[in-house]
């Protein structure tokens, strides 16, 4: 069973390439990355997204209202923000760390969606607060989406740090390219 059909490989939209490459695209305008998002929920992908700079209280997106600035996430309430967004198969799942997100990526559920997009808005203050487990997280992301792709499924993640970029190195053997 092919995962996309030779229409889509041929429209070169942003799916098939972020998960040609590995899985995780990478932006450097909010504008960018906002039309992204916007086609695909119109093509039917369930959006979660945290930010770097967004109290876990509050919304993410245009709407949200940025934190205060001496106020940092920790890894597991950025990683729990994360996957309450996400439909599950099992409710039990932890994300304590990155071998719980591992595990808790896995159990995504798919059902009525054309598949699930990861937003990482503001990732440099992930990567500046942690950057061995922002690497890590995204590793993890990587790995897990291409276990969904084997079996029909779409899981991508897409990152965003505003003006700069972010060395991740090759993540999953690939080279994180920003747009």
């Amino acid at each position: 069973m092919a995962v996309f059909t030779e229409e889509e490989e041929e429209q070169g939209s942003i799916d098939w390439d972020v998960l040609h490459d590995g899985g995780i695209g990478a932006f450097q305008a909010v504008k960018t990355l906002d039309g992204a998002i916007r086609n695909l929920r119109e093509r039917g992908y369930g959006v979660a997204e945290v930010s770097g700079l967004t109290s876990s209280a509050r919304p993410v997106g245009a709407e949200s209202h940025p934190a205060p600035a001496n106020t940092l996430h920790q890894p597991a309430a950025l990683l729990t923000d994360l996957l309450v967004q996400v439909s599950m198969r099992y409710c039990g799942w932890s994300a304590k760390n990155l071998d719980a997100l591992c595990d808790t990526l896995r159990y995504i559920d798919f059902s009525g969606v054309t598949g699930w997009v990861l937003v990482l808005r503001d990732f440099d203050r992930f990567f500046e607060a942690d950057a061995r487990w922002a690497a890590g997280a995204i590793d993890v992301i990587a790995q897990v989406s291409r276990e969904h792709l084997m079996r029909g499924h779409r899981l991508l993640a897409l990152l965003h740090a505003e003006g700069q970029t972010v060395d991740l190195g090759k993540i999953g053997g690939f080279e994180v390219w920003w747009q």
